[in-house]
């Protein structure tokens, strides 16, 4: 489903719609501003100002092993980080807002970060009525069940102890005590996760990858990447994601845009559709269905190609495209195929309603474009297209032009009506025959109508049979 300029995968919509999505937020989420947080390796620059030139970080050096080191020396690392994840000003951004305004409802809001500052708790006390259940670690919810916040490396709200920064805490969480490896792998067995806000090559997804069992789809919006030749080696964009088994999503960023507005733009997009209601999509369809023709902008056609699969926002958009364009739009989207096999439609729910509309809409009022796509599509008429366009043939108040009346009845006859007993509407066409204007329709009727057929045959063999006993 085109946003903006995203093309987001299918399971993201359907985990989404199911509730079964999982939002997984970085540091990235928490930079723009009015938040104006650093990320990881912002805070070990933020650390190493406040503690002076006391221990000097060694090249390549990870940021977690060099915090564990400076701790070791006497400065109070987790408390110093607690400050400056507190500075005076700093609020939830859009991104913060919109994130969560994905989940249509509070019990849906399934959001997990290894954000330390608090405001996804304020944004989620802003936007919802209800209470979301707040997690903290080490104190976390089983993974396969559950719904609300969880800050997986602690909260500055809670001890500065409980944080986790150094390669000891890291150790901890992941390895030897394992809560938060124990957390992710019932969350990557049973929900479908999104990763926002992390680039391929931070600290912390290597500690994630650590807990990135087999399971449900994973999925990772980036800025979009081109691919690089280094030293004579291409280096294929998104390569080491899908090395984690996450499927990059990648979004076109703004040059120079240092707050994410075009991310913050694809998830309020993603969040306004996800809450749109009947009386929403048919104010959509009406402004997009009135410019007339099919749009050549993705995300447009990309949301009427999706309402064509529900009946209920199917019913909406028959309601406004009455023009030969859509009913062609239509045919090459594959979505009038149904209409022309001879098997059942079964539980197909869309196909009646499009039945209904290309009748309605298109075989009396323009005959020639119709006909043109059973010539292209046909030539067998489904059953339940043949009957809709037979009723109208011969209940129809609106004169029909002669030559494509014979047209259609020609069509009609060149599949069998849907059942022996239907016939009627080609009785009730020929009386409604006209001479001598219809006088070769009148023919063709009165030529099937008297024809000996299968099924009359059998009615008379049995009728006989009862005769005689």
């Amino acid at each position: 489903m085109w946003i903006k300029s995203v093309d987001l995968p299918e399971e993201l919509i359907k985990a989404q719609e199911d509730g079964k999505l999982v939002i997984f937020a970085g540091a990235g989420v928490s930079r723009g501003s009015p938040s104006g947080l650093p990320d990881f390796e912002g805070l070990v620059r933020g650390v190493i100002e406040r503690t002076g030139s006391m221990l000097s970080r060694e090249e390549g050096e990870p940021a977690d092993r060099f915090l564990g080191r400076l701790e070791k020396m006497g400065p109070k690392v987790h408390k110093i980080v607690q400050e400056i994840l507190n500075p005076p000003g700093s609020r939830p951004n859009r991104l913060h807002y919109g994130l969560l305004s994905i989940f249509r409802t509070p019990e849906m809001v399934r959001l997990v970060t290894t954000n330390l500052d608090t405001h996804f708790s304020t944004a989620a006390a802003e936007l919802f009525d209800k209470k979301l259940p707040i997690y903290r670690a080490p104190a976390l919810p089983v993974g396969h069940r559950f719904h609300g916040i969880v800050y997986l490396h602690g909260c500055v709200d809670q001890e500065p102890g409980e944080l986790v920064l150094t390669d000891g805490d890291f150790g901890c969480a992941y390895l030897t005590e394992g809560w938060a490896t124990n957390f992710l792998k019932g969350l990557f067995t049973q929900y479908v996760v999104l990763f926002v806000g992390y680039s391929h090559n931070d600290l912390i997804m290597e500690y994630l990858a650590r807990g990135l069992f087999p399971g449900s789809p994973r999925f990772a919006l980036v800025s979009q990447e081109r691919e690089k030749q280094t030293g004579g080696i291409i280096l294929y964009p998104y390569a080491k994601w899908f090395y984690r088994g996450i499927t990059p999503v990648p979004y076109l960023p703004t040059e120079g845009d240092t707050n994410h507005e075009a991310l913050v733009e694809v998830v309020n997009a993603w969040a306004e559709r996800a809450k749109m209601g009947l009386l929403d999509h048919e104010e959509r369809n009406r402004r997009i269905v009135a410019e007339s023709r099919p749009p050549h902008d993705p995300e447009k056609a990309n949301y009427l190609e999706e309402a064509l699969r529900d009946p209920a926002t199917a019913g909406i958009f028959i309601r406004y495209a009455d023009t030969p364009e859509w009913l062609h739009w239509l045919e090459e989207g594959g979505f009038l195929k149904p209409l022309f096999q001879q098997n059942s439609i079964g539980d197909d729910h869309v196909s009646p309603i499009l039945a209904c509309w290309f009748t309605d809409k298109f075989v009396l009022r323009h005959p020639e474009d119709a006909l043109a796509v059973i010539q292209r599509q046909g030539p067998v008429l489904n059953p339940l297209l043949w009957q809709h366009i037979a009723r109208a043939l011969a209940f129809s108040q609106q004169p029909s032009d002669p030559a494509a009346l014979v047209k259609w009845v020609t069509v009609l006859l060149s599949s069998p009506p849907p059942v022996a007993e239907q016939r009627w509407f080609l009785e009730d066409l020929l009386e409604k025959c006209r001479y001598p204007e219809d006088r070769d329709v009148a023919l063709l009727l009165f030529k099937e109508l008297t024809a000996p057929h299968l099924s009359s045959l059998i009615l008379l063999c049995l009728t006989f049979n009862s005769v005689e006993k």
